[in-house]
């Protein structure tokens, strides 16, 4: 959906910083506060990533954000944060800001999480190359790569003791999903009930790998269905395959807290 017509987008702008409250954002087109304002002031401030942001100058010598706005809400909350880089074309208001700011965010494309991976790998991230290091066992032992990364990367390697859950289920993880693509929830329930078993028992045992083999992809997804119907939640899931695992056996894969 491209709306190349209006006059924004055939100039090329001049580049100028600017201080963070002469900049206004048009509530017209554009939505207030999105959860990726506390995202950036919980990463972390980053020159980099805020790059230059989009700004259109009206007949009447206001500011308006028409791309950026999320990276202006979050330098309105930070001290440190007072001149911003813009880029600024002249407008004639809020209508043809609206068709570039659709423009843009229509034409944008998200990087993948494969391309984040090796990137993250390239620089050294530990996480990254332990995920990575999961990802050529899974596909030396028969596993569809899929959005591996992406799951891999959501938090689960990101310090010392998730990756060490990780590595004892992956051997099973891998076994159930051979010739499949990795599904997220089966991995993040099965990393719920390592992280919350009773005791020494755990699924890198053969005896509960085995087990977990037996039960399957196609029953384990049907449990995390179940377990959905309550809430979509690593617990609900965790707990559905449980009950799978534990169906007909009579020494049964406990949690430190039966509930």
């Amino acid at each position: 959906m491209l709306l190349l017509k209006h006059r924004i987008a055939n100039t090329e702008g001049v580049f100028k910083k600017v201080h963070k409250s002469a900049l206004n954002i048009d509530l017209t087109y554009q939505r207030e506060k999105t959860a990726l304002v506390s995202k950036i002031i919980k990463e972390g401030w980053s020159w980099p990533r805020c790059g230059a942001i989009n700004v259109s100058h009206r007949e009447d010598g206001t500011l308006w954000v028409f791309d950026g706005g999320n990276r202006l809400r979050a330098a309105n909350q930070l001290e440190q944060v007072t001149m911003l880089p813009c880029m600024i074309y002249d407008s004639d208001g809020y209508q043809e800001e609206a068709g570039t700011f659709t423009d843009v965010n229509s034409a944008r494309v998200r990087v993948s999480g494969h391309d984040l991976q090796r990137s993250a790998v390239a620089a050294g991230s530990e996480a990254a190359i332990f995920v990575e290091n999961l990802l050529k066992y899974g596909a030396e032992h028969g596993m569809t790569p899929g959005r591996c990364e992406k799951i891999l990367r959501e938090s689960l390697a990101d310090d010392h003791k998730g990756r060490n859950t990780l590595s004892r289920i992956w051997p099973a993880v891998v076994t159930v999903h051979e010739g499949v693509p990795l599904c997220g929830p089966i991995l993040r329930g099965l990393y719920w009930i390592e992280s919350h078993a009773k005791g020494q028992m755990s699924l890198r045992d053969a005896k509960w790998r085995t087990r977990v083999t037996r039960v399957g992809y196609n029953e384990l997804l049907i449990a995390t269905r179940q377990g959905a119907l309550v809430k979509n939640s690593a617990p609900n899931w965790g707990k559905g395959m449980l009950e799978r695992i534990n169906k007909g056996i009579p020494e049964r894969l406990r949690l430190k807290v039966e509930e």
